[in-house]
């Protein structure tokens, strides 16, 4: 019943939505309106189009996301990460980008202060394991029956991302043999990388354009629930480079 009552108020709330998002536009006046293909940035590029402000648009994965096929015939350009994409989409006003990203090549450390600064062991081979920012339960399940096997069979460091949520029960399950560095977040996400002799990870479109700003060697694990599974694209387009 919930579900139903969401779903009869939708064109109400949309209808209303795009008003207010129309009332922005005309009382802000933007000379262009940039969206990053995800749903919050359908309805303003919407207004925007109806307004005649010029819009352009952000594809980030491998296969674009609803409101970049539907908007972008009308955007006066769309930006792609990958060249594939474009043929999902019905216009020919792309250009090839990538995605930005927030490190700074003059600025980043070597490998050895990357360690340093993450208390990691500086001869050791390191294993970075990224489940994403919020860890990722499969791959935190398996590492955690294993761990042993990389570590003392294989010799490697390993530098893991649990999520915030899954940090305290792993610490307490993995104890502090100085083998293995267990962190809720990372917020130096160069130096992490950058440290790493291989990485494994989702396959979410930054993070893809990290590994490969970086050169990092990886084993990508797609989230399978991910919408159209762009993940696996990602990664495929990825493995196919």
């Amino acid at each position: 019943l919930v579900s139903l009552g969401r779903n009869l108020v939708f064109p109400w709330r949309f209808a209303v939505s795009h008003w207010r998002c129309r009332l922005i536009m005309s009382e802000f006046e933007p000379h262009v309106v940039v969206g990053t293909g995800g749903y919050a940035s359908g309805l303003p590029l919407m207004a925007a189009q109806s307004q005649g402000i010029p819009t352009l648009v952000h594809e980030q994965n491998a296969y674009p996301g609803m409101t970049t096929r539907r908007l972008a015939r009308r955007a006066n350009v769309v930006c792609l990460t990958y060249k594939a994409t474009a043929q999902y989409l019905r216009c020919d006003r792309w250009v090839l980008t990538g995605n930005p990203i927030r490190f700074d090549r003059d600025h980043l450390p070597s490998r050895r202060a990357a360690r340093e600064q993450l208390g990691l062991p500086v001869r050791k081979q390191v294993v970075f394991i990224l489940g994403g920012s919020q860890g990722s339960r499969p791959l935190n399940n398996h590492f955690l029956g294993h761990w042993r096997t990389y570590t003392d069979k294989m010799m490697v460091h390993l530098l893991w991302q649990t999520g915030a949520a899954h940090h305290e029960p792993l610490r307490q399950a993995i104890g502090s043999g100085g083998k293995v560095t267990l962190v809720p977040f990372i917020t130096d996400m160069a130096a992490a990388l950058i440290a790493a002799d291989l990485v494994v990870s989702r396959a979410g479109a930054m993070t893809l354009a990290e590994l490969t700003y970086l050169g990092r060697p990886s084993i990508l694990i797609p989230l399978p629930s991910a919408a159209a599974s762009h993940q696996t694209l990602n990664a495929q387009v990825l493995v196919k480079r």
